[in-house]
């Protein structure tokens, strides 16, 4: 809804949040510019100190870099209360825009982390992209990090269905109102029943887990100062593929084959930004991911 209003000039800029993309995954489908900022740089006060144990960020979907980083001038202050935050910026965000870029270090990539298929308009777009950052003067290379994938996605997984098992039932409990298909579509009773399987023991080690593969992620960025990759792994699917009504192992698998790079920042706490920089032949916006 966020991306749509701002893709059709109804509003300049709209709030969004992303816990595994969905600040960066609706900016692409609808040719936007979709920053999640860096961990605890925007804050969750004050009902909240984090979310989704640290993947989920606060921040905005605009049409242009400009607006985004206006946005963030405004968003990133810390409140009192808060856990953590991050490090404070040396000057404005809006002072970056058009500002002089030293010579940047850029592996790109155009193979799926989890090994899922790569449209050719994806590949054309991040292709095209990296041409473009060489003759700006970048040293741009074909180079991605490695990491345990399916050790990210298990912990991923369990973190995301224990913090909305918690959020769906926190919600009951204060409103009063019940949870049932009426109210909550299938995919997220099935959140729901599944998040509360799990004990103390298994959250605390999926974020563990989490860590792990965030120090094994962060390796890449002592020779790059950028991953360059498609946002997502296909043009916008069209209406109904991914529909939250599914068999939920249907649209998960669907979800994860759409989504396969994104959800690595929300476990590291890196920033990461789509840009509307490719178009497919049949005119359908594709993002290309920093």
């Amino acid at each position: 809804g966020s991306a749509a209003s701002v893709a059709a000039g109804i509003t300049p800029v709209a709030h969004a949040n992303d816990g595994g993309g969905s600040i960066r995954i609706p900016a692409s489908a609808c040719g936007l510019v979709g920053l999640k900022p860096t961990r605890a740089r925007t804050s969750y006060a004050p009902d909240w100190g984090e979310l989704w144990n640290g993947m989920a960020v606060e921040g905005v979907v605009s049409r242009t870099v400009r607006d985004t980083a206006a946005c963030l001038d405004v968003m990133w202050q810390p409140a009192v209360g808060d856990p953590y935050f991050a490090p404070p910026p040396a000057r404005p965000y809006i002072s970056e825009v058009g500002a002089k870029v030293e010579k940047l270090r850029i592996g790109f990539s155009t193979v799926a982390p989890r090994g899922s298929a790569i449209h050719n308009e994806c590949i054309k777009g991040v292709e095209k992209s990296a041409r473009l950052l060489e003759s700006l003067g970048h040293r741009v290379e074909e180079a991605a990090p490695k990491f345990d994938v399916e050790r990210l996605e298990e912990a991923w997984g369990i973190i995301f269905q224990a913090n909305e098992a918690w959020a769906f039932l926190d919600h009951a409990e204060a409103t009063g109102r019940k949870i049932s298909n009426k109210l909550v579509e299938t995919n997220n009773l099935w959140l729901i029943e599944e998040g509360q399987k799990y004990s103390a023991i298994d959250l605390l080690k999926a974020i563990n887990d989490m860590h792990a593969v965030s120090r094994q992620f962060a390796r890449y960025f002592e020779k790059y100062d950028i991953w360059l990759s498609p946002t997502t792994a296909t043009p916008p699917p069209k209406h109904g593929y991914l529909f939250a009504d599914h068999d939920p192992d249907i649209f998960f698998e669907r979800l994860m084959d759409y989504i396969p790079i994104t959800p690595i920042f929300n476990a590291t706490g890196n920033p990461a930004i789509t840009l509307p920089l490719h178009w497919s032949r049949q005119g359908l916006p594709i993002g290309i991911h920093f």
